[in-house]
């Protein structure tokens, strides 16, 4: 039986990031003896979350100075280095530019330090210890490393969004996947559609270790309510989230009154706080920012919310969206990534990534201005999603079986 599990993190607990770790530790920590939340970023300052009695918190910061930067250039004598180099211009045929090159460094740096750690270990029994990074990153790198130094390491990595989509990276690549896939014993995405990303544009052999293990959230409770009306979204506020988009959507509809919510925050707060002041007086606006995620799921109880909008032009499977089918909350979002695997016309909308803001305003009045019976019927194809497909009791137990079964890639 595995006893000990090291779950490497960005932040986690630290901050309010990675809302969706909360759920799934619940699952985790009643199926390993102890678990190490092993911190990769710089969280100094950061109040640290509660978490469970056999959960202990190491910090391994692998931010880089500009001497580490320096350091990192010894790396492009390494074999890793020129088989990726190969990979990237012969396999996925694309320019070998300044920006790939000094990606590849860093991340072999920061890779060897994730290596060096699991090295430095103690007392280390292999056979009843699980290595889990829940992003694709340097981190699963150096998993990787160490595995192909001591293939009795037990390590695998989840893949969500910007960690799958080349093109979420200012680069169009994202370092070492071939690498990566080889030398864990499973790579986890939350979506068919990353699925099928790995196979297509990583140019994945088809018998890659990449498999299907879906995020998930608990069931709640929502109260059926058409007035007022109220919106909902929830995100960073990131260009890629495009909520300067939603704002102009709302700004064409002039005959209801709606009620707009955001819990986000980020670079472009002041730019969305300008845009919203701007709003028509029938669309009412509440910028509540980043709050904890029983916060949010705490308003949903209470303001019963009619809609949920993402129009992101890239995602993976948003776990907001997870959680807004999971009160009943049908749902608008845009068709990329594995967004067309949770949202349909049963539960409420999809949209072109390239839809401009009055298409988007057509479909929100369609969608705010339905009667109380067609509404009722998109709440109830909300909850069938979320039992069929997202439920954390399902996908969270199944998914800790697969970490605990290291003969298996299933």
């Amino acid at each position: 039986m595995q006893k000990l599990l090291f779950l490497f993190t960005a932040e986690y607990p630290y901050g309010k990031g990675e809302t969706f770790l909360e759920t799934e530790i619940d699952y985790l920590a009643s199926s390993f003896e102890q678990i190490i939340l092993v911190v990769t970023e710089n969280v100094e300052g950061k109040e640290m979350r509660g978490i469970l009695d056999n959960c202990q918190v190491k910090a391994l910061d692998l931010s880089v100075s500009n001497f580490d930067k320096v350091k990192a250039i010894k790396f492009q004598f390494s074999s890793i280095y020129k088989e990726e180099k190969k990979i990237i211009e012969e396999i996925y045929s694309k320019p070998f530019t300044k920006g790939i090159r000094n990606t590849m460094l860093l991340s072999l740096f920061k890779g060897e330090r994730v290596k060096n750690y699991i090295s430095n270990l103690k007392n280390l029994d292999y056979s009843t210890t699980v290595f889990y990074s829940y992003w694709c990153n340097d981190a699963a790198l150096g998993l990787a490393l160490s595995s192909a130094a001591n293939n009795g390491i037990n390590a695998i990595s989840r893949i969500h969004g910007w960690d799958v989509y080349f093109e979420a990276s200012a680069i169009d690549y994202l370092p070492y996947r071939h690498f990566i896939s080889k030398h864990l014993r499973g790579i986890y995405a939350i979506s068919e559609d990353g699925v099928n990303y790995t196979k297509n544009t990583w140019k994945l052999p088809n018998d890659s270790n990449v498999k299907l293990s879906r995020l998930g959230v608990k069931k709640q409770e929502l109260k059926s309510s058409k007035s007022p009306i109220r919106v909902v979204s929830c995100s960073n506020l990131i260009k890629l989230k495009r909520v300067d988009l939603l704002i102009e959507a709302l700004g064409l509809i002039t005959d209801l009154e709606i009620q707009w919510t955001h819990f986000g925050d980020g670079i472009e707060m002041h730019v969305i706080k300008s845009l919203a002041d701007e709003l028509p007086a029938n669309i009412s606006v509440e910028l509540i920012g980043r709050v904890a995620n029983q916060e949010v799921l705490d308003w949903y109880r209470k303001y019963s919310p009619t809609l949920f909008v993402n129009v992101s032009s890239t995602e993976g499977v948003p776990v907001s969206i997870m959680e807004a089918i999971s009160f009943g909350i049908p749902v608008l979002a845009t068709n990329v990534g594995g967004n067309g695997e949770i949202v349909n016309e049963k539960n409420g909308c999809l949209i072109d990534r390239n839809s401009t803001s009055e298409a988007l305003s057509k479909k929100l009045h369609e969608l705010l201005s339905m009667s109380e019976e067609e509404m009722d019927s998109l709440r109830n194809g909300a909850l069938s999603m979320w039992n069929d497909h997202y439920s954390a009791n399902t996908n969270y137990v199944e998914f800790v079986a697969l970490l605990k079964n290291r003969d298996s890639t299933s």
